[in-house]
Formats: C-alpha cells, sequence, structure tokens
C-alpha cells in the first residue's frame, strides 16, 4: 500500500500544481503602491492589466518568469508505476504510462514475462484438478467405482498465456515446417497458428469433404484414387498392393461418410460405392451409441 499511497499523493500534488502552471509569474518594477489594489490574483488572470508611472514618473516594468513545469511530478509518478510494476509483474503500459515508441512483441514478452511464467503454473497446478474433476464426472455419470483406463491419458488444454502475433506465429510455423515437414498436417500446426478448436474442426471438415469429393468422382468414374486424400502421400501405384486396397477402402468409407451424412439411405450408399452386404449399427453416422 505505500507504494499506492505515494502514487496517490503524487497525483494530488499535481492536480494542485496545474492550477498554478496555468497562471504565468509575472513581476512588475517601479510601480505605484496602489497598483495591486484589487489583489494580486486578480492582476495576474484579468486579460487587460493596466499600470501606470510611478511617483517619479517612470515607466513600469513588467517581465514574466519561466513557465512553471509539471515534468517531475510526471517522473515521480513514473517511478512509483515501476515500482508497482516489479512488486505486481504489470508492464507499466497497463499502468496508464505510455511509451513514446510502441513495443514490439520482444519486448511485450519480456514485460510480461513474469506474469506468464506465473499462468503457466496455475495451468500445471490446475491441469491435475481439472483431470480428477472429469474422471470423476464420468465415474458419477456411469456409475463406476473406477476411472476407465480411456481416461488415463486425459489432459486439460490451456492456450498460450503468451501473446503471439499472427504474423510470427505464421513465419515461426514455415520455419517448423521446414525442419519437420509433416507438422503442416496436423492439429498442433493450426493452434499454433492460432485457431480455435472450432475453427479447426470446420477447416478440417471442409478439407476432408473437398478431398472425398474428388475422391468420389474417381469411383463414379470407376478409377482408382491416386493418392491418399488425408495425409498427401505418394500415389498407390508406387506402393505395396495391399496400401494400395487399404487406401481404396479408406477412400470408398469417406465418401460413403458424405452419402449418410448427405441423408442417403446406409444400404443404398453403401452399394454406390462398392461396399455391398456391410452391416451397420443403429444409430447416426457422427456418435454410434450401444443400443439400450
Amino acid at each position: 500500500m505505500t507504494i499506492t499511497d505515494h502514487a496517490l499523493s503524487t497525483i494530488v500534488r499535481s492536480e494542485i500544481a496545474s492550477d498554478f502552471y496555468a497562471a504565468p509569474r509575472m513581476a512588475a518594477l517601479g510601480v505605484a503602491e496602489d497598483a495591486f489594489s484589487n489583489g494580486k490574483w486578480e492582476a495576474a488572470i484579468d486579460r487587460w492589466f493596466a499600470l501606470t508611472k510611478d511617483e517619479d514618473g517612470d515607466t513600469p516594468t513588467v517581465q514574466q518568469f519561466p513557465q512553471m513545469t509539471m515534468q517531475p511530478l510526471l517522473d515521480q509518478y513514473r517511478m512509483y508505476a515501476s515500482q508497482f510494476a516489479g512488486e505486481t509483474g504489470l508492464p507499466v503500459s497497463s499502468l496508464g504510462i505510455v511509451q513514446d515508441n510502441p513495443p514490439s512483441a520482444e519486448a511485450l514478452y519480456a514485460a510480461e514475462k513474469d506474469l506468464i511464467v506465473e499462468a503457466r503454473a496455475c495451468t500445471r497446478v490446475m491441469g491435475v484438478a481439472l483431470r480428477q474433476v472429469a474422471k470423476r464426472s464420468v465415474m458419477i455419470r456411469d456409475g463406476l467405482t473406477e476411472a476407465p483406463k480411456e481416461l488415463a491419458g486425459i489432459r486439460a488444454n490451456w492456450l498460450n498465456p503468451a501473446f503471439t502475433s499472427p504474423i510470427t506465429a505464421a513465419a515461426a510455423l514455415m520455419n517448423l515446417s521446414q525442419v519437420f515437414p509433416w507438422i503442416g498436417e496436423t492439429e498442433v500446426a493450426l493452434e499454433y497458428a492460432g485457431f480455435t478448436s472450432a475453427e479447426i474442426t470446420r477447416l478440417q471438415a471442409d478439407k476432408r469433404r473437398l478431398g472425398a469429393g474428388s475422391v468420389l468422382e474417381q469411383l463414379v468414374a470407376g478409377e482408382t484414387p491416386t493418392s491418399d486424400v488425408s495425409s498427401g502421400e505418394a500415389p498407390a501405384s508406387t506402393q505395396s498392393s495391399e496400401l494400395a486396397e487399404a487406401q481404396v477402402l479408406k477412400a470408398r468409407a469417406d465418401a460413403l461418410g458424405i452419402l449418410r451424412r448427405a441423408g442417403v439411405d446406409e444400404h443404398d450408399a453403401a452399394a454406390r460405392v462398392g461396399l455391398e452386404g456391410l452391416k451397420f449399427i443403429p444409430g447416426n453416422p457422427i456418435t454410434i451409441r450401444e443400443r439400450e
């Protein structure tokens, strides 16, 4: 509270000093005794001010002193703001201190480093608690006494507390893609680029729809798909026959999913993509549930 009290005292002094800062300081030499009969303050703020010659007939001399500056008070307030920022980890710009030059991305990260470190420490601690909450929620929902093994790998997905500009993220992702070419096809790359979970889901759905559309056209034409539409692998003709069959089966399954989501009957859709005889489990195409 000492830093806050001192900063508040500086603000109060600034308010008082601003009144004196607005009025210039003047000096008059050789004036008559009744020249300031209405008061010196009235003489300082009046627009018109007349002075007569003194008793000896000399013309008075009026001069103005240099204007008072409030810079010492502003510097003092900046000092207290810097002390407060050091104690709390907040950047000085968040306390109303305007910098002459806009900070760079590295400067912003350096200014918020303490907060970023504390936020990441909090996410590690809170992530453990959220894992336990998720496991207990599933146990209560399903009436279990122990958490299923499928929940052993559950993790809390936290956003990066550090600010990263889109341009910086794109440049970093490009450099990583040159070292690890396969990273551009992963969800991690999309998260690193700044896309939200909803946006990633939409992007991948659009990619599958566009890729499966071309595969469906090849199947309708009676051709074998030339490549894996989702992973961008080499043509099937250059690989083993088993891999080629797996690619064809995957392409037919993707086409079947498109037809089912479009509302086509399951058996009719399977026949059109060349998958006759499939046994379908009751449920919708997105989430398959057990029979009740």
